[in-house]
C-alpha cells in the first residue's frame, strides 16, 4: 500500500506514531517548519483524518485521529521498546522522497547528499546503508547516524525520488553537479 510506504518515509524523518492507552489504537504525529508540508501529508495519507495544524515555537504540528490500523505500524517501528528501522524497510520512491523532504539535505560544497538517522540505533544506520548498496546507490555512514550519498550517486538518488512535489522544499532539488569528472576507481580529475 502506497500510504504505508509514505509512512515509512515520514517515520525515517520527522514523524512518529503514538500508541494510545490500552494499545488498541495509535495516531500519527508530525512537526514541520512549513504548514504546506503538513497539508501535503494530509493529501498523500487520505485514509487518515488530521487535526488542524497548529503553530508552536515556530514549527507546525498536527496529529491524526487514532486508528487500529496504525497499531501494526507502531509495533513495526517501536515494538522493540525504542525507535528502530524495520528490517523490511524498502528504499523505493515514496519512502526516500518523504525521508528526503523531512531529514535530507544537499551539500553545495561537497556535492554529496545527506539523510539523517540520528534518532535511530546504529544497527538501523547500517541496515539502511546496506539497502542503498543493494539498489546500486553508493552511500556511507557517519558516526552520528547520517547516510551520505556520494556525489557520483546523487543523480541516481534524484532519479529514484523523482521531481519535487513540495514547492517549499524545491531548494533541495537545486543540485549543482561538480565541475570535476569521475574516472576509474571513483577518483576525481
Amino acid at each position: 500500500n502506497e500510504e504505508f510506504l509514505i509512512l515509512d518515509g515520514l517515520l525515517l524523518g520527522d514523524g512518529h506514531i503514538e500508541l494510545e492507552e490500552g494499545g488498541l489504537s495509535a495516531r500519527y504525529c508530525h512537526g514541520e517548519k512549513h504548514c504546506e508540508t503538513l497539508l501535503s501529508i494530509q493529501n498523500v495519507l487520505p485514509s487518515l483524518d488530521f487535526s488542524p495544524p497548529k503553530l508552536t515555537n515556530g514549527y507546525w504540528f498536527f496529529k491524526s485521529k487514532s486508528y487500529t490500523q496504525l497499531v501494526p505500524v507502531w509495533k513495526r517501528w517501536y515494538g522493540s521498546g525504542r525507535n528502530t528501522v524495520p528490517d523490511d524497510i524498502s528504499l523505493v520512491r515514496p519512502v526516500c522522497y518523504w525521508w528526503f523532504i523531512g531529514d535530507g539535505s544537499i551539500s553545495s560544497s561537497r556535492y554529496d547528499l545527506q539523510l539523517c538517522l540520528d534518532g535511530f540505533p546504529d544497527r538501523g544506520w547500517h541496515l539502511v546503508h546496506r539497502k542503498f548498496l543493494e539498489i546500486g546507490i553508493k552511500a556511507g555512514v557517519t558516526s552520528k547516524g547520517r547516510i551520505l550519498i556520494s556525489a557520483k550517486d546523487v543523480p541516481a538518488f534524484y532519479n529514484l525520488i523523482g521531481p519535487c512535489n513540495n514547492p517549499e522544499y524545491l531548494y533541495k532539488w537545486n543540485y549543482r553537479a561538480p565541475q570535476w569528472t569521475f574516472q576509474r576507481n571513483n577518483k576525481r580529475n
